[in-house]
């Protein structure tokens, strides 16, 4: 998939990685009834960006190194 045309695949990556991921961890932890710290640390891991080695595992195993890049890019610059 050439990455003009996986600009979908990774604005739906970036908002899951920056919207969904911390909500189900704020979740999880409401819904056990943990301490605040306990529940805000998840939440900002959750919302941290992946690692860059996701784009030379996607193509030592034969898939789209850049479109992986990108989106593990994406969190990273639509957070600011």
């Amino acid at each position: 998939m050439p990455l003009p045309r996986a600009r979908w695949v990774i604005a739906t990556m970036a908002g899951l990685k920056l919207v969904v991921e911390p909500l189900i961890a704020l979740s999880v932890g409401t819904i056990l009834g943990v301490g605040i710290l306990e529940r805000e640390l998840p939440v900002l891991e959750a919302g941290m960006p992946a690692s860059m080695v996701a784009g030379v595992i996607a193509m030592r195993y034969g898939c789209d190194g850049a479109v992986a890049s990108a989106v593990v890019i994406a969190p990273i610059f639509s957070a600011w």
